[in-house]
């Protein structure tokens, strides 16, 4: 990978046996460390949805603009995605030097769970959380500090989980946002 590279552009990273198909889009602007936003796309999407789908692109958009690398990592119908955010940003520090205190995660729907997922398994890793239109499990983890920001349309058919999310966080004592969308539906 040429590290002068600006753009969009797809690796595949490997770790003892297991993969993780990744889209990037990597900012023109240089840094001396990069923050990075992690994107988990919903069931059925790939890891262009972010990119071309959900709003437009608007948050890779967002995160180029703010010199972060957008990382999109492909995940299976049951969620997996290879490798967790802690392995793959080791891979990606190969190529890039990684601000750690900035890594940022941000899911939709099935991906709401893999945010929530990642968050949990390493719960220093992410400086917030943003859970769209679902939820996920916390078990018995504790949760780091990191602030959370969960939301769903007012008729979201993952409005359910999204809310039983944001009320666990919550009654954990730790920060967490929550806003409904009026006349919003799943996507």
């Amino acid at each position: 990978l040429n590290t002068d590279f600006v753009g969009d552009t797809w690796l595949t990273v490997y770790r003892e046996k297991r993969t993780a198909h990744l889209r990037l889009r990597l900012p023109e602007k240089k840094r001396s460390a990069y923050p990075v936003l992690f994107l988990f796309h919903g069931a059925g999407g790939s890891e262009n949805m972010f990119f071309e789908t959900y709003g437009a692109g608007k948050a890779v958009e967002l995160a180029a603009q703010r010199g972060w690398i957008a990382v999109a990592p492909r995940q299976g119908m049951l969620g997996g995605i290879g490798l967790n955010c802690g392995q793959i940003l080791e891979e990606l520090r190969c190529y890039f030097p990684i601000d750690m205190k900035r890594v940022f995660f941000c899911g939709h729907s099935m991906g709401a769970m893999q945010a929530t997922t990642q968050a949990v398994q390493d719960p220093d890793l992410p400086a917030a959380v943003v859970a769209l239109g679902g939820g996920g499990r916390l078990g018995s983890q504790e949760l780091g500090s990191a602030p959370w920001f969960i939301a769903a349309g007012d008729r979201d058919f993952g409005k359910r989980g999204a809310r039983k999310l944001a009320n666990a966080i919550q009654a954990r004592g730790r920060m967490v946002h929550w806003k409904e969308f009026p006349q919003t539906e799943h996507l």
